[in-house]
This record gives structure tokens, sequence and C-alpha cells, in this order.
């Protein structure tokens, strides 16, 4: 669901954000979808997270258009060179742990507070912001709160917010948050 929302709003040339790299699949999808002319800055705070998506674009040979930096996703405004911000087309987030992986180690709440901030504030007009968050590990709801709590406060002159739910599975499935910039 959420690659065909942003396909919806890139093109090649495009210059995107995946805040989350996790092991490679959505960052691999940015790069195809960007092209050879784009740019994907792909974020994430475990080693193992960034040498997995590594891989992953030279296994596609795709690692020409990406930048992965081994940081937490709020520091995305300062990692990311000014000359791109007001430019950046999408921005997409895998909220709580590494599949695979250490589940102690999940994205924060304060973290993830401040990295989408600071993504609206990068986000050209016309762009989007996709959160998928995970609620069944531990502090997962607690994630799901911040994010709803971020989102109230945008103003709705210069986004539109979107919330997808499942409301009928019977454990709990992720929740996909899509802000979009208004031009």
């Amino acid at each position: 669901m959420t690659h065909w929302i942003i396909q919806q709003y890139i093109q090649q040339g495009d210059t995107v954000i995946d805040a989350t790299c996790g092991n490679g699949h959505d960052t691999l999808f940015l790069s195809e979808s960007v092209g050879q002319n784009g740019h994907v800055f792909a974020f994430d705070i475990q080693e193992s997270a960034c040498k997995a998506t590594e891989k992953i674009l030279q296994d596609n040979a795709t690692f020409h258009n990406v930048t992965i930096f081994n940081q937490s996703h709020d520091s995305l405004y300062s990692s990311i060179h000014n000359q791109f911000h007001g430019h950046i087309m999408a921005v997409m987030f895998n909220l709580g742990y590494l599949p695979q992986s250490d589940k102690s180690i999940i994205t924060q709440p304060h973290t993830t507070y401040s990295a989408i901030e600071q993504s609206c504030s990068i986000l050209q007009s016309g762009g989007v912001i996709t959160i998928a968050v995970y609620v069944e590990h531990n502090g997962g709801k607690d994630e799901l709160q911040s994010v709803k709590n971020i989102l109230s406060h945008l103003p709705s002159s210069n986004f539109s917010i979107a919330h997808l739910c499942y409301p009928y599975k019977k454990r709990s499935a992720p929740e996909l948050f899509v802000i979009y910039k208004r031009g």
C-alpha cells in the first residue's frame, strides 16, 4: 500500500528519503523509482541495517543514487545538505524494530517526533510522507500516540493527513499515516 501511494507522487529525477532503511526494501524501491537522475537519502541507527541496505542495492545494481547515513532519522535535517531542503518529494517511515533482528532495538517516540517535524519542514509542496507504525512490540503503542500527537498539531492549511488502519484484524496490524504538503 505504501509503495503504491508513494508512486502517485514521485517520478524520475526526484529526491526522496527513507527515514528507516531497515533491510533496504523501501530504499531499493525508492532508488528504482527516482532513477539515475534522482537521489535517495537513507537513514538507520543500526549498522547491520545499513549493511543490509547496501547489499540489496549492490545486488540490484542501484547503489549509484543512494546516500546511506548510519544515524538516527532525527538527524535528517542537519545531515541532508540545505540545497535539498524544500525539494524532497517523499519521505518513508517504517517504525518499530528491524525484522529478523534484536526486537529490543526500536524506533523511539522522541526521535520519531523530531524526524517527522524535520521531514515536514524540508518536504516540497505537493510532496508526501508515509508513516507505517507497527504497534505489536513493546513501545509500539507509545510511538503510535506520539505520531498522532505531532500530526494533530500540523496546520491543516499546509497539510492533509490520512490515517489507514485495519480495525477488524485480530492482531494489532500496522497503522499507516499519509501526510500531503499542500502547494
